[in-house]
């Protein structure tokens, strides 16, 4: 695997590999690992589970996570007590969910204070 790309946000980044996966260390304290949270960094890349192949970008926010695929969609996980996950609630994500809406995304940006963008056609 060749990395692809990288991102990084507050508590929370990763290295995307040119399979579409996604790799990430650090703090884990919401998820942003697209898994169970822990009050232990995680020292070593671990394969996120939320990222399969087929993602073609990621990014980071305040500790969530953005991750592009190649067929539009938008997969969104980790911290969401401002709702940036759009999912329609403010409950965190530990795993992978498919940002509500988003079917045609070229591009997706997250940010600081619960901040997550993107850049679609509108079917």
């Amino acid at each position: 695997m060749y990395i692809a790309g990288v991102t990084a946000g507050l508590w929370t980044g990763a290295v995307l590999g040119t399979d579409g996966s996604a790799w990430g260390w650090d703090d884990d304290s919401v998820g942003q690992r697209a898994n169970a949270p822990s009050s232990s960094p995680v020292t070593r890349p671990v394969n996120m589970p939320a990222a399969d192949s087929g993602i073609t970008q990621l990014s980071a926010g305040h500790g969530h996570m953005l991750a592009l695929k190649s067929n539009g969609t938008v997969l969104a996980w980790g911290s969401n007590q401002s709702g940036q996950l759009g999912i329609g609630t403010r409950d965190p994500v530990t795993g992978p969910v498919q940002v509500t809406g988003l079917t045609a995304a070229m591009q997706v940006a997250a940010g600081g204070r619960g901040l997550s963008l993107a850049v679609h056609t509108v079917p």
